[in-house]
């Protein structure tokens, strides 16, 4: 076999905080009288357990009574496929006994059998999967089958991989990778199980165990308290560190994701979820007062130990802790949630956020992938569509795992206003020429753009496109065209300034006119000629403003109403705060708006000009 190089870095524990954190109940009477010798858990309610005078116990939420399996020959371990109730016992000159429904506890249908093609002490197995299961013998054999489940001694075939070596333990997370251990402190790793090609790398005291994840993780331990642990077991120069965490340890189990349980002599057993980090960190805990015998962890968030006196015991990790983030929204419809979840070393049931316009939600979307079990805190994300534009919503992340579940606190987050056009009219307003409605704004593919064109205050029928070709009845009105952006979780209108549409017969169009303003210490005066295409009169309204302390304040109004084609001298007086501001400073600057019927009934400015109001006191002064 090949020679390996081992790393041993001797180190104590680190501190316990940065390990999992798991809760044992206590200890339960499983065999009572008899030494369990080993136990599997496939999934979180199903733990069988075996003892030296051939009797097996289940858990399925407690532990049932034991029943005898294989007429008192002694039993040494039993390994179940991952999440099925087939499992595979085996023990002293070659039993094997098997069951497919270990779930039905002490009723449960199994078969015994003696190897015909290995007769020595069988003692450890593992099965990867129901067509897959690898025992190990006391002689330095390795006996497999890819049909397990028949019940027949002919399925099992013999491949000598130590020599004569007293094997002591074995694990297949697949049926291309397993690793076996043996007293004398070999460690045998092979890619091809069933070819009897092992390499392999010797540590110097005696192995009584050893367990392997799918993520590539091994861990062995001895009966001087030594973890071996490798991340690249199958590697050509595979590396094992070398970690002291108790006096004697005879057990190990881990699961498919790295979280592995450790039981000592004394009754104390031991867990890390990185066993095979430069540092790694185990968390101790005595649960028993006796010498754990057999250990054994579901990736689902349960793990049970044996112990020599018939004892059984389990431990639950914790339920997942969750966080929720900040969304990143993507558009008025779209967004991409986020939150941090850490699954506490057990597989996820579920993931998903909830969201809607309250807090009571109302909508669910999946997290868009699973965090790993034993990844600690992990982001997770998931895209949402179909929102509404201008919108406030909630939203709140959830996991659980088989050992409860967390919610997280609730976060909002808003989506932009719909995208609005700002149009604006190109072209010359006279009949017979086309005229452009412009969006000023780039509208993205899938949206949808409607437009209208209206005369005056009338929508022109037909005319619902970007352009538009100057009619005759449109001669001395007002066009303007207005534009609605819709798709983007709402919609948003615009309007642009208007044209005038001139006569071609009797002249241009006559708009409200204003003459300039004049002004005496207290009020301003204008001419208004109100337009004669006027609908009957024009509404005007004069404003006064000024800015003081870096506000702007009203310091004048006044309204009239002139006939169509009228011209009216209009006046307004400056206010009691524009008188008070003048008196105060004697100079008064400020700005006159002229607003109101523009033509026909267009209402708009007419006319915004800049004024000063002076006292009699500064122009004698100005005058000196």
């Amino acid at each position: 076999m090949v020679a390996l190089t081992l790393a041993a870095m001797l180190a104590a524990a680190a501190p316990a905080s940065a390990a999992p954190s798991l809760a044992w109940g206590g200890v339960t009477p499983a065999d009572a009288g008899k030494a369990l010798s080993g136990v599997s858990c496939p999934s979180f309610g199903l733990c069988v357990a075996v003892d030296t005078s051939g009797y097996a116990a289940t858990y399925s939420g407690s532990w049932g009574s034991p029943s005898d399996i294989d007429s008192g020959r002694p039993l040494n371990a039993v390994s179940c496929a991952p999440h099925t109730t087939f499992c595979i016992a085996v023990g002293n000159g070659g039993a094997i006994s098997e069951t497919a429904n270990a779930n039905a506890g002490p009723t449960a249908t199994w078969s015994p059998f003696l190897s015909s093609a290995d007769t020595n002490n069988l003692t450890a197995v593992s099965c990867a999967s129901t067509t897959f299961c690898l025992a190990v013998d006391n002689a330095g054999n390795a006996l497999y089958s890819a049909d397990p489940t028949s019940a027949t001694s002919a399925a099992w075939t013999k491949v000598p991989i130590d020599s004569t070596n007293d094997l002591t333990g074995v694990s297949c997370p697949t049926s291309s990778f397993c690793v076996a251990v043996d007293s004398t402190g070999n460690i045998l790793t092979s890619t091809t199980p069933t070819s009897g090609t092992w390499s392999s790398v010797t540590y110097a005291t005696g192995l009584t165990g050893v367990a392997c994840s799918l993520s590539g993780t091994c861990v062995a331990v001895n009966g001087s308290g030594d973890v071996l642990a490798s991340g690249d077991p199958t590697a050509a120069q595979a590396t094992w560190s070398v970690t002291h965490i108790a006096s004697s340890l005879a057990a190990v189990g881990c699961t498919a994701d790295a979280l592995c349980i450790a039981g000592d002599s004394t009754g104390d057993v031991y867990a890390s979820d990185d066993p095979a980090a430069s540092s790694p960190s185990w968390a101790s805990a005595t649960p028993d007062s006796h010498a754990i015998s057999g250990v054994a962890c579901t990736v689902d968030g349960l793990c049970a130990a044996v112990d020599s006196s018939g004892n059984a015991l389990t431990a639950t990790t914790p339920a997942p802790s969750v966080s929720t983030g900040a969304a990143s929204v993507g558009s008025q419809t779209t967004a991409t949630l986020s939150a941090t979840v850490n699954p506490g070393d057990a597989t996820l049931t579920s993931c998903y956020f909830n969201y809607g316009t309250t807090s009571g939600y109302g909508a669910t979307v999946p997290c868009s992938s699973t965090p790993s079990p034993g990844g600690g805190a992990q982001t997770v994300t998931a895209t949402v569509s179909g929102l509404s534009a201008s919108t406030t919503y909630d939203v709140q992340v959830v996991a659980a795992s088989d050992d409860g579940s967390g919610a997280g606190a609730n976060a909002t987050f808003a989506t932009p206003a719909p995208l609005k056009p700002g149009p604006s009219i190109s072209g010359t307003p006279a009949v017979g020429d086309t005229l452009t409605c412009a969006l000023s704004v780039t509208v993205p593919a899938g949206l949808t753009v409607n437009y209208k064109w209206v005369r005056d205050t009338t929508t022109i029928a037909g005319a619902t496109s970007a352009t538009y070709v100057v009619a005759l009845a449109d001669e001395t009105n007002h066009l303007y065209c207005s534009a609605t952006i819709s798709g983007d979780g709402g919609s948003a209108t615009g309007s642009s300034a208007y044209v005038a549409v001139p006569s071609e017969t009797i002249g241009t169009v006559s708009e409200t006119a204003v003459g300039a303003p004049s002004t005496n210490s207290r009020s301003v005066s204008t001419t208004v000629t109100c337009s004669p295409q006027a609908s009957s009169s024009c509404t005007i309204a004069l404003h006064l403003t000024a800015t003081h302390n870096h506000h702007t304040v009203a310091v004048g109004s006044t309204s009239t109403r002139i006939a169509a084609g009228a011209k009216v001298k209009v006046s307004v007086s400056l206010n009691a705060e524009g008188r008070r501001l003048l008196d105060h400073s004697h100079r008064l600057a400020a700005t006159l708006t002229v607003t109101g019927t523009v033509i026909g009934v267009i209402n708009g400015t007419i006319k915004k000009q800049s004024i000063t109001f002076t006292t009699a006191k500064r122009a004698r002064r100005r005058a000196r």
